[in-house]
């Protein structure tokens, strides 16, 4: 560890700072100095994975143990012979292999692009001259210059700044530009996004320049500990993925046992080796759904498909099925529930509240009094107010031409400028009417700034109000100026003599003035920015800009909720998925969002314990975390360090956890969640690449949307999984029962792989196309959660359902054998009869819970043709003379085709019977 690792360079003063590092303040480093440090620290660059080559990438699709189980099936299938056998298996597999490839197919870029953030070009003072540098040649110690439009190369501590601010969302997840003071007192443990003393790696220098002592190079920097972080979590495999694994050990181990079994009963009773041989590899084949890993892959393909549609890009294939076992959704605040879009809320004049209608940059909306319409025209107090937010301003609104609006220049004033238009205040004339002469700008420290217009008339007309010469208090003579001041309240109001009330201007009493800080307090604590607006007439433009005003009132602001949003939230509650918003805001401000948009309980505080910050997680080890995080909604202020314990905290405790991020801070905690969710818009390149999925429309209200269809597809998955796993039961059941009793082989091996991957597969893949069921978002998320075992009743319908079928293809496979002495022909009926069979189950695995009509017998089209195509196959595996001679197959006569007709009709007419009398006896 590095010493500076060990410093809190925050709270040292620029002389401090300079001891430590041993650097002049002024003149910065030496040459020579800093070549030897470069050589000491190393390239202000950070660590580079190793690549994970396309090669890699394909080979770990042949990690699962189900795949291992059918390459050994394949193996051992070449071994005895069966050439077309062991073909057939790994032809499936590579086509599997493939497909998992092309869907899955990404490089593990996140550190590379936490790379491109930093800046290849620095201005540095070494030996007292300014120069450029490549940023990779900093060090710390280094003086360092910054101007607007700059990124910072490396953390540092300020020596200077002027009207310096910064936007350092991507790292902190502070949704506003944070103004930097270079002499701020802080205490050692303020969060990082308090640090007004520091500048750190990739900010942007929004407004202002600045002057620093580098602190950190490379992986020293906070953005090199997020990137070490990066690398040291340990991305989670999907809950489907678990199960797969664990359910292809179960299948090894159950294809062994029963092998072992009936090749043991069979020698005892003197069979041959080959037999017992050849009878074990059809167990293992029967046992091992050959055609799972195609369909279960090619249904996450088309969910992911179906969510592309609806702006939801999924970039890993098994979270797709994830999505639908969500059970907690933990959502960044600014741009994905709310509109990243100041918005001017309340306007308070005098002793009246204003409300102001629509959300976001588009200038649409009207003024209110208590749900009363004012016409902001006919109230000059009103107008005045708003020409002084209008003209106090540097930003401007810009429309793209197909109807989007966004600001350029600090959201903030954006705002303002948006509530003047509403209120059909042209910009451009006022600013054209009253030019401006001076300005005085926004200065960090003080929080306020000024500006100064021009007024040519004799009859000096104030916006709002014509103000003859009586009102003022001396000669027009030099022409007067206006002064319009906005900022902070406590920077605004003090300078404030007088007031304006409707017309009129009155003094500004000690009452009054205590009225107006109850009120700032009151806006404040509705999570609302407060601006206080003012102006004055002067003569003088000599004169203090912010002494002797005219206090007009304050204009509340805030990044208002997306009205989606809020319904998709209510959505979650309903689906009984349960939204926890954490952001690095402050508390206060993610409080009130909280309760707007529903997340809060209605009355909540931090005192309830439902909203908790960093500090107070700082106090917490992870087994009292555990229990938090029951009761806890919100969590504020928070690090990257956080949002990691938080989620694996969730996970502690079996729930399967979506987390949003759109910042450098949150790419460690999206790499952790079973599915990370980024932005696509507002997000930077690292949380994209840490994502297992990306919101094209950065909305909650798609997360929400791809729930929905992740519920489908694991709706789905279910039941191609019940009918793939009661098939394959069928055939087990089948080739054991027939075996231990003594009977000729009903099916051959190659006839079993035939089943699996034709019989089956295509049902299967129809299976996986199912329209989503009524009222999917009603229920609650599937139990069991992260490591669910099948539920007792799934286990038991594939259990019965597969002996059906089993048993009906036993007794036409009997009767054949009493019918004739033929082996081949009723080997055939066999394999005709189970095919059938598992073709009509098809339609008893569309609907669990009651009979197949009640989810529309056609309303699966797909599932019509897929039979109609496997009926087709079936006829050409016992027609067609090459057919005949693979599958070891005859023609059949008529009347075994009433029996083979007849025994496959029979478990599919049994099960939805039983179907509909369970659900008529439910309700």
């Amino acid at each position: 560890m590095e010493k500076g690792d060990l410093i809190q360079w925050h709270i040292l003063t620029q002389a401090q700072v300079a001891s430590e590092l041993v650097t002049d303040p002024e003149n910065g480093l030496g040459t020579t100095e800093a070549q030897a440090r470069l050589a000491n620290y190393g390239a202000n660059r950070l660590p580079e994975p190793a690549a994970v080559s396309p090669w890699q990438l394909f080979l770990s699709q042949f990690k699962s143990v189900m795949t291992i189980l059918l390459l050994a099936a394949a193996s051992i299938a070449f071994f005895m012979g069966d050439e077309l056998e062991a073909i057939s298996i790994t032809v499936v597999l590579l086509l599997n292999a493939l497909l998992g490839f092309a869907n899955e197919y990404r490089a593990e870029r996140s550190v590379q692009a936490l790379k491109a953030m930093t800046v290849p070009v620095a201005k540095v003072v070494r030996d007292g001259e300014t120069s450029e540098v490549p940023g990779g040649d900093l060090v710390p110690g280094d003086l360092i210059t910054f101007e607007a439009g700059d990124r910072i190369p490396a953390d540092a501590r300020l020596t200077e700044s002027w009207n310096l601010r910064l936007d350092e969302s991507a790292l902190t997840g502070e949704s506003l530009a944070v103004d930097k003071d270079d002499n701020a007192k802080l205490a050692v443990e303020a969060p990082l996004a308090e640090r007004l003393t520091m500048v750190y790696t990739g900010s942007a220098v929004v407004e202002g320049r600045g002057q620093a002592i580098v602190t950190a190079t490379g992986a020293a920097t906070e953005m090199g500990k997020i990137s070490s972080l990066l690398k040291s979590t340990k991305e989670e495999q999907t809950p489907l993925q678990n199960r797969l694994n664990k359910l292809g050990r179960y299948l090894a181990l159950a294809a062994l046992g029963i092998a072992a079994l009936v090749a043991v009963a069979g020698l005892i009773r003197g069979e041959e080796i080959f037999r017992m041989l050849e009878t074990s590899l059809a167990l293992a084949i029967a046992a091992v759904p050959e055609g799972l890993s195609a369909v279960v892959t090619i249904a996450l393909a088309l969910g992911m498909r179906r969510m592309a549609k609806r702006r939801a890009i999924v970039r890993r294939l098994a979270a797709v099925e994830t999505l639908g076992s969500t059970n907690v959704i933990c959502t960044d605040k600014t741009g994905t529930l709310t509109q990243n879009q100041m918005t001017v809320r309340e306007l308070r004049l005098a002793d009246r509240s204003i409300q102001v209608s629509g959300a976001g940059y588009e200038p649409r909306g009207e003024f209110l009094i208590q749900h009363e319409r004012l016409d902001p025209r006919a109230d000059p107090h009103l107008l005045l107010a708003l020409h002084a937010g209008l003209l106090c301003n540097n930003a401007a609104l810009d429309e793209d031409g197909t109807g989007q609006w966004s600001v350029v220049g600090d959201p903030t004033e954006g705002a303002l400028i948006v509530a003047a238009i509403k209120a059909g205040i042209d910009p451009q004339v006022e600013q054209e009417a009253y030019p401006r002469v001076d300005e005085v700008p926004f200065d960090s420290r003080e929080r306020r700034m000024a500006t100064i217009h021009k007024v040519e008339s004799d009859e000096l007309k104030v916006p709002g109000l014509e103000i003859g010469r009586n009102f003022l208090s001396g000669n027009l003579h030099p022409a007067p100026s206006l002064v319009f001041a906005k900022g902070a309240p406590e920077t605004i109001l003090p300078g404030c003599a007088r007031q304006q009330d409707g017309a009129e201007i009155v003094d500004l009493s000690a009452a009054d003035r205590e009225r107006f800080w109850n009120i700032n307090t009151e806006m404040a604590a509705q999570a609302l920015r407060v601006l206080a607006l003012a102006y004055k007439v002067i003569h003088d433009e000599s004169r203090a800009p912010f002494d002797d005003l005219i206090f007009l009132g304050f204009a509340g602001m805030i990044d208002p909720p997306r009205p989606e949003a809020k319904e998709a939230v209510s959505l979650c509650q309903d689906a009984g998925i349960r939204t926890v918003m954490i952001t690095g805001d402050q508390k206060t401000t993610a409080q009130a969002i909280a309760a707007e948009m529903g997340i809060l309980p209605t009355g909540s505080n931090a005192a309830d314990g439902v909203i908790l910050d960093g500090p107070a997680l700082d106090r917490v080890d992870e087994t009292a975390l555990r229990e938090l995080i029951s009761k806890t909604a919100v969590y504020a202020r928070v690090s990257p360090e956080h949002k990691l314990r938080i989620v694996r905290a969730f996970q502690d405790r079996n729930q399967i956890v979506a987390m949003t991020g759109d910042g450098v801070n949150d790419a460690p905690a999206l790499k952790a969640a079973d599915i990370g969710v980024a932005m696509g818009r507002m997000g930077t390149d690292v949380a994209r690449e840490a994502a297992d999925m990306v919101l094209a429309d950065d909305n909650f209200a798609t997360i929400v949307a791809a729930v929905e269809e992740g519920r489908v597809v694991f709706a789905n998955v279910r039941k191609f999984v019940h009918y793939l796993f009661s098939c394959n039961l069928s055939e087990i059941l089948t080739v054991f029962v027939a075996t231990v009793s003594g009977l000729p082989m009903p099916l051959l091996p190659l006839q079993i792989l035939w089943l699996n991957l034709v019989t089956d597969v295509f049902p299967a893949l129809a299976l996986a196309g199912e329209p989503a069921e009524p009222g999917i978002m009603k229920r609650p998320p599937p139990e069991g959660a992260r490591y669910r075992r099948p539920p007792a009743s799934f286990v038991r319908s594939v259990v019965s359902q597969g002996s059906l079928l089993a048993l009906s293809t036993l007794a036409a496979f009997v009767w054949a054998l009493r019918s004739s002495p033929n082996v081949e022909r009723a080997t055939t009926v066999a394999f005709l009869t189970l095919g059938l069979a598992q073709l009509f189950h098809a339609f008893n695995s569309r609907y669990e819970s009651g009979p197949v009509f009640r989810a529309g017998l056609f309303s699966n089209r797909s599932l019509w043709a897929a039979v109609g195509l496997t009926l087709a196959l079936e006829m050409a595996a016992i027609y067609l003379p090459g057919a005949q001679a693979i599958l070891k197959t005859v023609p059949l006569t008529p009347y075994e085709w009433i029996v083979v007709v007849v025994a496959s009709l029979s478990p599919a007419l049994v099960i939805e019977i039983y179907k509909l009398v369970v659900s008529k006896n439910r309700g």
